[in-house]
């Protein structure tokens, strides 16, 4: 039974139910170590109850031979071939063995995972990682790969990773980082500053350079590392306050339009050496971060909205720091922070009972939880492992099961799908699925979540037996409607992972021959038909913006030829004056200014 009755607790010491270490093997074999990044990252956010500051400077302890390593099953979007996710084909609804990593046999020390890429931190010091690389992301020339292949190697001796949404970061045993990715925003970290993508992993320096930093976080477009002096610093994307540097970046250009600037190499949060506050951890999600010090207290800066910051009714940016001051009580002993896309956890010590609070947007269509609320139904669990991505958080217990909630597309598989919410109280379902594995850690990206389990103390095959009525459902993506078969998905992932990285992609799983053909055409971008005169008011359209689709409504027409007033469907984007050419009109991916009706 995966919830226990609170009255077992009066039983139970301090000691069996605190937060325990995530391991990666099937006994404790390492001390506690800091815990992976994030979003999402991804951004994408995923992270486990590890400490903070521990694992880079703990020695190493050898891997039994006797301990078998743990297996991965894998869900969500895995057609790592395409960059966005609204291009997906090939999603996995239930989770599904990882065999290309499962093979290797890896003694993995900790995952971390961004919008649609893996990084593995094995306890050797070596790195591997497999998804996208659209950005450089896995630091690789190749363009995306299924097989996890090594990263940085000669670079140092790895204890931790963490990732964006398009970037990532590494940290070595010496406290020196390293990134690589999208640097759009300047979130590498490069000097000189340049914002160029790197697909070469590079050192990051400034004020970092001579630090030995013993935790890294990746946001969104920002990045955070945490001295041994308990200093943070922050570079990437000032927007919102997301780096609590006192400023959101935001200045006024000419003809009215507001541009912001970027910190593009690591800054010291001088607000925490004004106020005496010694760090401990880190955690950041997409827009904003939060932060754990010595003395058990909470802090948060960034965006504001659906209450990620924790603030109650105050939903405003904050620029600097702030605590976070919901509670009250003196025995409560806050133990480890985490952040998803949107919201954020805390694990805490009231007495012998361990709490999980939560805030920020519980899924994609949901209302904020402005202030830190009790997960009601974990209290008191022992839990191994949390893990918060976009919309989505999944936790574990010692006892080796997953619970999962979130209105995210990754739930809709499992037979749980949405935020179950009452009061705006998050309820956690049991992902029974895998109520035959013990679930030993949970990793989420933007798009694919991961789950860990311990071959020895799990029972039945290796293939979860998948309802009936889940056996067919749309392969995935908004252009294509054809049914496929459960089988016929989980054999053409597997076939990918057996292929050399960047191999030619393959059709998903019953495209019909037309949309093969129409897909072919579209690919040689050829213009499209020009709009007949000018848009109107209300039209709906997309436009390209270095790396993504953002889709728009025209509002008005303004003064000047072919210029529009257009309202962003994105968050936190204001309306803005575009010009969109006829000649832009186009399909053509050479095109910079490429827009299109919808």
């Amino acid at each position: 039974i995966f919830f226990r009755f609170v009255s077992f607790l009066m039983e139970a010491t301090p000691s069996d139910i605190a937060p325990t270490t995530t391991t990666v093997t099937a006994e404790t074999i390492e001390t506690p170590s800091a815990a992976p990044s994030d979003d999402a990252s991804a951004a994408p956010c995923t992270s486990t109850p590890k400490t903070a500051a521990t694992s880079a400077t703990s020695p190493e302890e050898p891997v039994p031979s006797s301990v078998k390593p743990l297996r991965c099953y894998i869900w969500g979007s895995v057609d790592w071939e395409q960059y966005w996710d609204r291009e997906s084909k090939v999603t996995l609804q239930f989770p599904t063995p990882f065999t290309a990593l499962n093979d290797m046999n890896l003694s993995i020390k900790q995952v971390a995972a961004g919008a649609k890429h893996t990084l593995i931190v094995a306890n050797d010091g070596k790195v591997w990682g497999f998804g996208n690389n659209a950005k450089g992301q896995l630091g690789l020339e190749l363009p995306w790969t299924f097989t996890p292949v090594p990263i940085a190697a000669g670079k140092g001796h790895f204890v931790q990773a963490s990732c964006g949404t398009w970037h990532s970061l590494l940290l070595t045993q010496e406290g020196k980082v390293w990134s690589f990715g999208s640097n759009v925003f300047g979130q590498l970290g490069h000097t000189p500053k340049t914002k160029l993508d790197s697909k070469s992993p590079t050192r990051v320096g400034g004020e970092i350079e001579f630090l030995k930093i013993v935790q890294i976080a990746a946001g969104g477009e920002t990045s955070y590392a945490l001295s041994d002096e308990g200093h943070v610093y922050a570079w990437g994307s000032v927007q919102y306050g997301a780096l609590g540097t006192g400023t959101n970046g935001q200045r006024l250009e000419k003809a009215g339009k507001m541009i912001f600037d970027d910190e593009e190499k690591p800054v010291k949060i001088q607000w925490f050496v004004e106020h005496k506050i010694r760090v401990k951890k880190i955690a950041a999600g997409t827009r904003h971060l939060l932060v754990l010090s010595d003395d058990k207290k909470l802090y948060t800066c960034g965006h504001g909205a659906y209450g990620r910051l924790g603030q109650g009714n105050d939903a405003h940016d904050k620029v600097s720091p702030v605590p976070i001051t919901w509670y009250t009580r003196k025995e409560i002993d806050i133990q480890d922070i985490f952040c998803g896309s949107e919201h954020s956890l805390c694990t805490a010590l009231m007495g012998q009972h361990l709490f999980v609070y939560f805030w920020g947007r519980p899924g994609n269509d949901n209302d904020g939880v402005m202030t830190p609320t009790s997960v009601d139904s974990l209290c008191g669990q022992g839990i191994s492992g949390i893990s918060a991505g976009k919309g989505i958080t999944m936790v574990c217990t010692d006892a080796g099961e997953a619970a999962i909630w979130g209105e995210n597309s990754l739930c809709s598989g499992l037979g749980i799908m949405g935020t179950q919410q009452k009061n705006k109280r998050v309820e956690p379902k049991v992902l029974e699925l895998m109520s035959d594995k013990h679930v030993q850690e949970v990793h989420s990206g933007f798009w694919h979540m991961m789950a860990f389990v311990d071959p020895a103390r799990s029972t039945g095959e290796d293939m979860l037996k998948v309802p009936q009525q889940g056996r067919e459902f749309k392969a995935g993506g908004l252009q294509f409607a054809a049914k496929a078969r459960w089988e016929d998905v989980v054999e053409l992932f597997q076939a990918r992972c057996k292929e050399p990285p960047g191999a030619a992609k393959h059709p998903s799983p019953a495209e019909p021959p037309a949309a093969k053909k129409a897909k072919t055409t579209a690919a040689k971008g050829s213009v499209a038909k020009n709009p007949k005169g000018p848009l109107k008011v209300g039209t709906k359209l997309k436009a390209w913006f270095e790396d993504v689709w953002v889709p728009g409504t025209v509002q008005s027409k303004s003064r000047g030829k072919n210029k529009y007033m257009v309202a962003w469907d994105r968050e936190g984007w204001k309306p803005e004056e575009v010009e969109l050419n006829p000649d832009d009109h186009t399909v053509d991916a050479s095109n910079p200014d490429r827009w299109q009706l919808v």
